[in-house]
């Protein structure tokens, strides 16, 4: 997603022990109607900031985890 500061990774997650998620491991196995009220609240959430954003659409798990890495060592190279 974007916003007026640019990029801004979001990671969508879920509970390990929450039986509703047990058999999901990737974001191809969430349900299509999930995935559509996610997009929206993204699409939507800054609006009462008078923000525009831009979803661009789902990564798969391997880039989450990259995007995860990266942030985590830059946050390292900065603190």
């Amino acid at each position: 997603m974007e916003d007026n500061a640019g990029k801004d990774w979001k990671i969508i997650a879920v509970a390990d022990r929450d039986p509703r998620f047990a058999d999901l491991n990737s974001i191809e196995r969430l349900e299509e109607h999930l995935k559509k009220e996610i997009w929206h609240f993204f699409e939507t959430y800054k609006q009462l900031e008078n923000k525009q954003v831009k979803v661009n659409g789902w990564l798969n798990k391997k880039e989450s985890y990259r995007i995860i890495r990266e942030s985590k060592e830059r946050f390292e190279k900065e603190s």
